[in-house]
């Protein structure tokens, strides 16, 4: 596939159906949680943003192809790791200090390397200059 954004956009499927597997799993060990809105249309939003946001990335993926080491899905893997480290590690301070959301910092850091390693190796994977 020569292009990104829509190798991105798949990826961020699969990172998604990876990522409310996740949750709902660990979802049968928690208390239920109330949410403002049904959980339905949080799944559907977090559905879509991942697929725009994975979509985004898949674009910075074709662009920055030829500088990041390996080939294939290993390629795609190290910049899922790279998108995880800006993305998800850099947000976490400063939600668990400045915003004093400690457990969404944790959330942020344990559910993105779940999901942007697949993510990557997604892209990795479909994504072929």
């Amino acid at each position: 596939m020569k292009s990104g954004v829509v190798a991105g956009a798949i990826g961020g499927v699969v990172a998604s159906i990876v990522a409310v597997l996740i949750i709902a799993l660990g979802s049968l060990f928690e208390e239920p949680v109330s949410t403002p809105v049904p959980v339905e249309q949080l799944i559907v939003t977090f559905f879509v943003i991942t697929i725009v946001f994975g979509a985004i990335f898949g674009a910075i993926y074709q662009k920055l192809y030829d500088p990041i080491p390996g080939t294939g899905i290993r390629k795609g893997v190290y910049f899922g790791l790279m998108v995880y480290l800006i993305k998800d590690i850099a947000i976490a301070p400063y939600l668990a200090f400045i915003d004093m959301q400690t457990q969404l910092a944790i959330d942020y850091v344990i559910l993105g390397i779940i999901m942007w390693i697949p993510y990557g190796a997604v892209l990795g994977a479909l994504y072929k200059k």
